[in-house]
């Protein structure tokens, strides 16, 4: 059966129109390039033959590594303006690694109004997992991309990991009243209600980077079987919405320049200091990318009053790193060249659906832009999750 899709009209020279067939419940399963070329979804390697591998510009393969919960994620922007754009305009091979949970976990800002409200993405089908995966899976397929991984499950268990149950019981020694998340990875007891936030935000934390460093397991292992190596690999949050058109051109052009690219985020309303690194995106040249596809174990090779005493904290007791020291720390550990680009280059902004008067309404919950090249927001009528609620 022939499914409705982009690549079903692409044409060269050499190779005739190709074809994707699906099972009885739609889901894509092979798809036929040529009488001599085809591979299949749920296999590990993509197709290439000679007309593709004599091209005097290799086509860019990149993979897209997301981790989150079903709750936050926001799906529909990064099929249409981030990885169709990759395909269609940049001619890049793009596969996407995805973890997802659909069990509720505490905010790291409950304190917030919205955050109460929030509400899961009007695009998604989600009434069982198995209905959201098929459904990402064929949109993927429909932009040209290839879905490597969509996992939905119930909860991530970190409980089992031995490194974190040695700091959790070193910690509750140490401070038997406290959560034992409490110092770890991030640490801030300023006040109780800090307290109770940060030992929330570390779990979560946690989970997603050890959600993230499975998908990135996959990924190596996809390389070691197909044989092919990724150029870039993308590391994003599961709340980003995509306001323009994505472009790899930026990166591929100026890949001398950096190892790792990251929004400089320099013009939010509480700037970042020197010690601090925006981590709502990370673009990395593959050298590099198992730094952050490993980056939960890094976690624990990290000193805390190392990191705390070279962020500048050293002399305050109740603060310690942050996700944004953390990172920072762990990038000039690694010696990274690190390069900031303008929002506009990645023109996303971190947002949620929340439910207001009835309806479902976007808004952006982590605000960034830049000094240089800002994103234009004029063709938009989305605003900050903080001015809906007051």
């Amino acid at each position: 059966r022939r499914l409705p899709s982009p690549l079903n009209e692409s044409r060269t020279k050499d190779i005739k129109p190709s074809r994707v067939y699906a099972n009885i419940n739609n889901m894509p399963m092979v798809q036929l390039i040529s009488p001599d070329c085809h591979w299949y979804f749920h296999r590990f390697s993509r197709c290439i033959d000679d007309t593709i591998n004599d091209h005097p510009n290799p086509r860019p393969r990149v993979a897209v590594i997301v981790a989150g919960t079903i709750q936050r994620f926001l799906f529909r922007s990064t099929v249409e303006k981030m990885i169709h754009p990759m395909v269609a305009k940049d001619g890049a091979n793009v596969d996407y690694y995805l973890s997802l949970t659909t069990q509720k976990s505490a905010p790291y800002r409950s304190d917030r109004l919205y955050m109460s409200n929030t509400t899961t993405d009007p695009f998604l089908p989600v009434r069982d997992a198995a209905t959201t995966a098929d459904f990402i899976k064929t949109m993927l397929v429909k932009v040209g991309a290839s879905a490597r991984i969509v996992s939905i499950q119930t909860n991530i268990d970190i409980d089992g990991e031995e490194m974190l149950k040695i700091k959790r019981e070193k910690a509750q020694e140490a401070h038997p009243d406290e959560d034992p998340d409490l110092r770890f990875p991030m640490f801030d007891i300023r006040t109780d209600e800090i307290s109770r936030r940060t030992a929330n935000g570390n779990r979560n934390l946690l989970k997603m980077h050890y959600a993230v460093q499975g998908l990135w397991e996959e990924a190596v292992q996809w390389e070691q079987e197909s044989g092919e190596r990724y150029d870039i690999v993308m590391f994003m949050r599961d709340d980003t919405h995509w306001l323009s058109d994505f472009s790899l051109k930026p990166f591929v052009d100026e890949l001398e320049e950096g190892d790792v690219f990251i929004p400089s985020c320099d013009a939010r309303e509480h700037p970042l200091t020197e010690f601090e690194i925006n981590d709502h995106l990370v673009i990395s040249k593959r050298p590099f990318a198992g730094i952050f596809g490993n980056y939960f174990s890094k976690l624990f090779e990290i000193n805390p009053q190392d990191c705390k005493k070279r962020s500048g904290m050293g002399k305050r007791k109740q603060r310690g790193c942050n996700s944004e020291m953390l990172l920072n720390y762990v990038m000039d550990a690694e010696a990274v060249r690190v390069k900031k680009i303008p929002q506009s280059i990645v023109p996303f902004q971190r947002s949620v659906n929340v439910e207001l008067n009835g309806s479902t309404t976007m808004c952006f919950h982590k605000f960034c832009q830049s000094n240089a090249k800002p994103v234009n927001l004029d063709h938009t009528d989305i605003g900050l999750c903080n001015n809906l609620y007051g």
